[in-house]
């Protein structure tokens, strides 16, 4: 017996929650782009929506009537997150309506599919009454949250310290001595920004903030700022004691966590300029892909070893893109491609002397001719062709296609 449309649409949601949550971001940021105008905004309206279609395929498959359906922990973070960021309302229930466009579309095309014509509108019929109260059930829920968010927010300290943050962040004149009692922070000292965030969400916000403030401990000192508003991710800036080692660091980070580092700043611009390179280097972070046996690379990255990276990727597709299209085949997690990248690497580090770039990869020279030839073959090209365009693709590559820890 063929399965019914809601079964079927139910398989679809659970087995693609990611993909139809990116359709209907798409169909969101062409139609109320605020509530997904930045990176975190992004991510947990992706996290938030894969959750309600997952939470939707367990209604699809258990039609209880006229139940009160609620919204998951995902979607109430997210109206939580928009609520401290001033987004309204009015734009967050919108949001929701259009998800429940890109549903019902779905739903349509599947019940074309029935040859019976009084079968797909019966189906439909059925879809409809039960994404409305689905719907429904969510939307009355996020409007509670974000309701309670918004109170607790304007009348509180936390408003006033992000207040203070975002002018800093945007490059707005601040009293420094207002700004310092507010976030009970000095800033006219040296800053390290330390940037923390969950991989899976399913570390809890406190080991998030455990995690940071180990990592804190070891190569910073003095009184620390924690942020941590936003679910799943913390920053913190400290005073910097020693030069971080990503290896050792990576140590102290639990599994499901990562961090990011920038370089030390001092003062005002230094508080700033550490944040942002923290947050570069973290988009690197999260442009990598494992290695093809499986194993994570290092928890900690760096901003300094991935600076390059870290600007050619600001557009992370376009970057990724041009690496792909001067490395050709030796864009790729594959150890073999890997080992090329890194002869080539040495190549131009050792101003094309292949004498010098064996005795730096330590292999005999017939090797390392051997491997640039092949290099060049698969090319079509020079390696002297394009080499600064050559070594910046290195860069991406280096970043996106690490080395993974023994």
């Amino acid at each position: 017996m063929p399965s019914t449309l809601e079964i079927r649409l139910a398989d679809e949601f659970d087995e693609h929650a990611e993909r139809y949550a990116d359709l209907a971001l798409a169909l969101i940021e062409r139609e109320v782009p605020e509530v997904v105008s930045d990176a975190t905004r992004r991510r947990l309206g992706r996290d938030g929506s894969a959750a309600l279609l997952r939470e939707c395929a367990g209604a699809l498959r258990h039609e209880l009537g006229a139940v009160r359906y609620h919204a998951p922990a995902a979607a109430l973070a997210y109206g939580r997150h928009l609520a401290r960021e001033g987004v309204g309302l009015a734009s967050i229930l919108r949001a929701y309506r259009l998800g429940q466009e890109v549903l019902f579309a779905r739903a349509a095309e599947l019940a074309l599919e029935d040859p019976d014509p009084r079968g797909q509108l019966a189906a439909l019929a059925r879809v409809a009454a039960l994404s409305f109260r689905f719907v429904d059930g969510a939307m009355s829920d996020v409007a509670d949250e974000y309701e309670t968010q918004r109170e607790l927010f304007i009348r509180g300290a936390l408003a006033q310290r992000a207040g203070v943050l975002a002018a800093l962040m945007a490059g707005q004149p601040v009293d420094r001595h207002l700004a310092e009692r507010t976030l009970s922070h000095r800033l006219d000292g040296r800053h390290l920004a330390i940037v923390a965030w969950s991989t899976a969400g399913a570390v809890e916000d406190e080991r998030l903030i455990v995690a940071v403030r180990a990592l804190a401990g070891v190569i910073g000192d003095g009184r620390q700022l924690l942020l941590s508003d936003t679910p799943g991710e913390a920053t913190l800036w400290t005073t910097p004691s020693v030069r971080p080692r990503p290896r050792e660091l990576s140590a102290l980070v639990p599994r499901g966590v990562r961090a990011a580092i920038g370089t030390p700043g001092t003062g005002i611009d230094g508080f700033t300029a550490t944040k942002r390179q923290a947050d570069l280097a973290r988009a690197v972070a999260d442009a990598r892909v494992s290695g093809v046996d499986g194993r994570d690379a290092a928890a900690v990255t760096l901003y300094e070893d991935v600076a390059l990276a870290a600007v050619m990727l600001r557009d992370g597709e376009a970057g990724r893109s041009f690496c792909e299209a001067e490395l050709g085949e030796f864009a790729s997690p594959a150890p073999a491609a890997a080992e090329l990248r890194r002869t080539l690497s040495a190549f131009y580090a050792s101003g094309q002397d292949r004498t010098r770039t064996a005795r730096m990869l330590g292999v005999h020279r017939n090797t390392v001719t051997r491997r640039l030839r092949r290099m060049q073959l698969t090319l079509g090209r020079s390696l002297d062709e394009r080499a600064r365009e050559l070594q910046a693709a290195l860069a991406v590559a280096e970043a996106i296609y690490p080395e993974p820890l023994p």
